[in-house]
C-alpha cells in the first residue's frame, strides 16, 4: 500500500474531528503530534493517529473521535479519583513547565551576542528538543481535559441543583470557569493601560516602563521560532492611538469586574457542602488558567530560543522560517553533516503546504501536493455534513454583525468594530480582533478554552463548539449570535 492509499484509508475508515487550528510550521506541528502520540500511548495506553494539514502556515490538526473518547473517559476517571488540582495536574506537569522556561531563558542569554562553536550549537539544539518534547506532552493533557471536564461539571451541577434552570446553571459555569488567577492577556492589558496613564502624566520613568512592558509581553504573536516579536515602536504607535480617558475607564472596569468575579466565586464555593463538587469546581477554575498559562510560556520560550535557531539557520545557509519547516531529525542530520541535507525549494514548498501523518507504525511528513489536496478535501467532506449552528455558551450576550471567517491568521486584520469573528478556535494573537468584534463564534472548544475565557474577560458574547461554523458561515454573511441560548443564525447570506 502506498502512502496516499494509507492516508485515504485512515480518513475513510474513521470519524475525524478537528483538534485545533493555528499558525504553525513543520517543526512545531511535528513536536505536537509526535509527542502527543507518545504521551497518550504511555499515559493511557491508547493508540493515537493524527493528521496535520498546512496551507500558507496555518495548520488544521485532526484526530480520530474514537481515540479521543478513550482519552476523555480516562480523564473523567482521573477527575473522580483525584484529591485536587495538585495531583490531577500540577505535580506531574509543572516541573516540565519550569524546566522548559529554565532552558529557554538560558538559551536566550547564551545566544544573545556571542559566537558559539558548531558542536555546542548541535548539543544545545538536541537538549532543547528533549525538554520541549516533555513540555509539549503536558500541553496535550490539559488540552484534552476540556470536553470531559465540561460535561462532568454540567452533570454534577444539574444533580446538585435540580431546580435551577439551564440559564442559571450556565451562569454558574461561567463564574466557575473564569480563572481567579490573572492570565497574561489580562496582565498585559492592565500593564498597557497603566503605561498609557504614565505617558499622559509625563512620568520620568515612562521610557523604562515602556521597555519593561515590551520585554514582558512582546512574545504575544510568536507561535514559531521564526515569528517576530512586537517592537517598542509597536507599543509606541498603539499608545499614540489610544485615548487616555478610555484607558482610565477600561482599567477601572477590569479591576472592578475582577473583584466582582472573585466575590461571586468565593461566595458560591463557600455555600457548597458537597465536597466532591467543590473539588471539581476548583480543578475547573485552575484548568482554565493553565490552558492559557501553558500556551503563554510556550510562546515566551519560543521567543527566547530564537537566537539558537538563528545560529542554526546561519550555519545551514537558510532563513529561520525555512529552518522551522524541517523536521527535528532533518535538522540534526544537517548539523551533523555540516550542510543542509534538503533542497531549499522543498522547504519553501512546505511553507505553502505540507501534511504530517502520525500513526502507530510511523510519523512522516508528506510533501506531495496532490496527496495533500486530496486528503484535505476528504477530511473537509467528512466534517461538513452538519448544518447545526448551535454550540456551548462561552460568554453570555447578544450581537448582530457581519461575519469575518478566519481561515488564515493574516485575516485577523479584516475584523472591524462590530463584526462577528468566526474561527476554528482562537489564540492569544486573536485578542486585538476579539476586542474589535461584537461577538465570537468557534468550531471547537469547551468552557475552559481560550475563546471562552477571553470572551468573558472582554465581556463579549461567545458561542463555542459549534463544530461547523467556519464551514457554514461565510465572510460577509450577516449573523445573529444569541449567546444566552447558544444559537447562531445567519440572517443574510453574502452574495459575492
Amino acid at each position: 500500500m502506498n502512502t496516499k492509499e494509507q492516508i485515504i484509508n485512515i480518513i475513510n475508515d474513521n470519524s475525524f474531528y478537528k483538534i485545533y487550528s493555528r499558525n504553525s510550521s513543520v517543526y512545531v506541528s511535528e513536536c505536537f503530534g509526535f509527542y502527543a502520540k507518545e504521551y497518550l500511548k504511555n499515559s493511557y495506553g491508547v493508540h493515537w493517529d493524527e493528521i496535520a494539514v498546512n496551507e500558507n502556515e496555518f495548520v488544521d490538526v485532526y484526530g480520530i473521535k474514537d481515540q479521543k473518547d478513550i482519552v476523555s473517559a480516562t480523564i473523567r476517571k482521573r477527575l473522580i479519583s483525584s484529591v485536587g488540582i495538585q495531583d490531577f495536574y500540577e505535580d506531574f506537569a509543572l516541573p516540565y513547565f519550569h524546566a522548559y522556561r529554565e532552558i529557554t531563558k538560558k538559551m536566550a542569554e547564551k545566544y544573545r551576542d556571542q559566537s558559539l562553536n558548531f558542536d555546542e550549537i548541535l548539543a544545545d539544539f538536541k537538549e532543547f528538543s528533549v525538554v520541549y518534547a516533555q513540555f509539549i506532552a503536558q500541553n496535550y493533557f490539559i488540552f484534552f481535559t476540556d470536553e470531559p471536564l465540561n460535561d462532568f461539571l454540567a452533570e454534577e451541577l444539574k444533580n446538585t441543583f435540580p431546580n435551577k434552570s439551564a440559564a442559571e446553571i450556565s451562569d454558574i459555569i461561567q463564574i466557575i470557569s473564569t480563572p481567579l488567577e490573572k492570565t497574561a492577556v489580562v496582565l498585559e492589558r492592565i500593564s498597557f493601560l497603566k503605561l498609557k496613564l504614565a505617558e499622559f502624566k509625563g512620568k520620568p520613568d515612562f521610557e523604562k516602563q515602556l521597555l519593561e512592558h515590551t520585554k514582558n509581553y512582546n512574545w504575544f504573536p510568536i507561535y514559531n521560532p521564526s515569528d517576530s516579536a512586537h517592537s517598542v515602536d509597536y507599543y509606541r504607535t498603539y499608545l499614540r492611538d489610544f485615548d487616555v480617558d478610555d484607558a482610565k475607564h477600561e482599567l477601572n472596569h477590569i479591576l472592578e469586574e475582577q473583584e466582582v468575579h472573585k466575590n461571586l466565586y468565593t461566595n458560591f464555593i463557600s455555600s457548597l457542602s458537597n465536597q466532591s463538587l467543590k473539588k471539581l469546581i476548583e480543578i475547573t477554575n485552575k484548568v482554565s488558567f493553565y490552558r492559557e498559562y501553558r500556551n503563554d510560556i510556550r510562546r515566551e520560550g519560543l521567543r527566547d530560543i530564537q537566537g539558537l535557531f538563528r545560529s542554526i539557520a546561519n550555519i545551514l545557509g537558510i532563513s529561520v522560517k525555512e529552518l522551522c519547516h524541517m523536521q527535528r531529525e532533518e535538522i540534526i542530520h544537517s548539523l551533523t553533516h555540516h550542510s543542509l541535507i534538503l533542497d531549499k525549494k522543498l522547504l519553501n514548498d512546505r511553507i505553502l503546504s505540507f501534511l504530517v501523518l502520525f500513526t502507530q507504525s510511523a510519523s512522516r511528513i508528506i510533501d506531495d501536493k496532490d496527496i495533500i489536496a486530496d486528503c484535505k478535501q476528504l477530511i473537509k467532506n467528512k466534517n461538513s455534513t452538519s448544518t447545526s449552528l448551535t454550540g456551548a455558551i462561552g460568554s453570555k450576550g447578544f450581537a448582530t454583525g457581519t461575519a469575518v471567517v478566519i481561515d488564515n491568521i493574516n485575516r485577523l486584520s479584516e475584523v472591524k468594530e462590530g463584526d462577528i469573528l468566526v474561527a476554528s478556535m482562537t489564540a492569544p494573537d486573536y485578542v486585538p480582533a476579539m476586542r474589535m468584534a461584537a461577538a465570537v463564534v468557534t468550531d471547537e472548544g469547551g468552557i475552559t478554552c481560550h475563546a471562552a475565557v477571553i470572551a468573558r474577560e472582554l465581556n463579549k458574547p461567545c458561542i463555542i463548539g459549534t463544530k461547523s461554523a467556519t464551514q457554514i458561515i461565510k465572510t460577509g454573511d450577516v449573523v445573529e449570535v444569541d449567546a444566552d441560548n447558544g444559537i447562531v443564525t445567519i440572517l443574510e447570506k453574502y452574495e459575492s
